[in-house]
């Protein structure tokens, strides 16, 4: 098992980016993440920067749950915007102490970390299932080992 695993090319690599304008709407991204099968977006301004992220969750609470129309509704108005990002280079297990401490379930991946770096890819928890299905399997051998 490689002991010092980056967040890009390990946990992420070749992902094709979802991305909206902020003036698309609510019904644009539930479209588009329906037939991506992917459960957020990323929302860009015009020149590609990341502005915010909109998810399934704001689908249904801010959308549904705020009896908006979802014709209607920008994303620059329900998404979360200038959300928290981790580095390409950082650590697995930083960008899940981040989701776990910030109670999200998506992070962008942006060189430098940050909501204004240039945008590399997108983490969810879903992401870490290789991950962490290694890591048992790596301590179930050393278990055996030990005995």
């Amino acid at each position: 098992m490689k002991t010092r695993r980056n967040l890009i090319p390990d946990v992420v690599s070749d992902q094709a980016l979802i991305t909206l304008n902020m003036s698309d709407t609510a019904r644009d991204a539930a479209i588009l993440m329906d037939s991506n099968r992917v459960s957020s977006v990323l929302v860009v301004n015009t020149q590609g920067e990341l502005c915010g992220i909109f998810t399934v969750r704001d689908v249904a609470r801010r959308v549904v749950g705020g009896h908006l129309d979802p014709d209607k509704t920008p994303l620059s108005r329900v998404m979360t915007k200038n959300p928290q990002c981790a580095a390409a280079t950082d650590k697995p297990y930083l960008a899940l102490q981040k989701m776990q401490d910030g109670g999200f379930r998506h992070l962008p991946v942006t060189d430098d970390g940050t909501s204004n770096g240039k945008l590399m890819g997108i983490v969810s928890r879903k992401s870490f299932f290789p991950e962490e299905k290694a890591m048992l399997e790596w301590e179930e051998r050393l278990e055996q080992l030990i005995r």
